[in-house]
This record gives structure tokens, sequence and C-alpha cells, in this order.
């Protein structure tokens, strides 16, 4: 991914090579089971995280998670971390990504991150193509809002 930082470490704390690297944990949590979004925008507030929900179906029709696996948390990271390596395919391409939740103590999802191929996402701290790009998916999440609230 041209935005990408291979060499960086990750939404985890580690590097790319390393996470994909993880094996799969010995058994799957039991939670239910639910779809998370390809985020290509930053989304703040319930509504804006709304609308990038509710178009995902109206952009991509259909998706299929091809692979699926919670992985095991290395020694160091917190227990409060669940690790998902995934690959969801479109009628486009394949797309892997590294899924990063963050739980509270009730186990509900406090942060939710995805980078695409492992790569930490650049941003505003990393120079001017990092601003570029932050400054790219807040205007994708802002049309997004925007067209979602025409189509109520």
């Amino acid at each position: 991914m041209i935005f990408g930082n291979s060499d960086k470490p990750n939404a985890s704390g580690l590097t790319p090579d390393q996470t994909r690297a993880l094996p799969s944990a010995p058994s799957m949590p039991s939670a239910p089971r639910r779809g998370l979004p390809r985020p290509v925008g930053i989304a703040r507030g319930l509504d804006s995280i709304r609308a990038q929900f509710d178009a995902l179906p109206k952009l991509f029709p259909r998706a299929d998670i091809q692979k699926f696996r919670v992985l095991e948390n290395p020694p160091g990271t917190p227990a409060s971390l669940l690790l998902v390596d995934q690959d969801s395919a479109s009628p486009f391409k394949v797309v892997n990504s590294l899924l990063t939740l963050e739980l509270d103590d009730a186990h509900q999802v406090t942060r939710h991150t995805e980078e695409w191929n492992h790569q930490r996402e650049t941003t505003a701290d990393d120079g001017f193509l990092g601003m570029l790009n932050e400054q790219r998916k807040r205007l994708t999440a802002s049309l997004t809002d925007a067209y979602m609230s025409k189509s109520k």
C-alpha cells in the first residue's frame, strides 16, 4: 500500500512481519459473530460511525470473508487486545487486514483499528504524505456522511 509503513509498529505495537507470523489462538472467544467494516475514512462521533456502517452495503453489496483467524497474543500484549488476521474479498480484489480490537472490562469494543496488509496507516505525524492520507480519509468520511444523510 502506498501510504503504509512496513517498518513501523501497527496498532498492536508489533511490526507487520511479527503480526503475520503470530499463530492462531487455541480457541475462539465466545462472542456473537459480527461483520466489521473496512475503514477508508476517519469517522468521529456516533452519527458519522453509523453512516460509515450503513454505507457499506450500498458501496459493496457483496464481500466475503475468506480467512478469519483470531491470533494468539504475544507476551507483553495486554489481554484486553484482540488481534484478528482477515482476508475479505469484494468483486474487485482481496484485502488482507489486521484488526486490532481494544476491549474494556465488560468486553465491549472501545477501539477498532483496521490496517491493510498489517501495515500502520500514516498520519499527519509522518510528514506531508501522511497528512495528505489523513485528509483524504477525513474527506471520505465527510462525503459518506453527506451521502447517507441524503438517502434517509
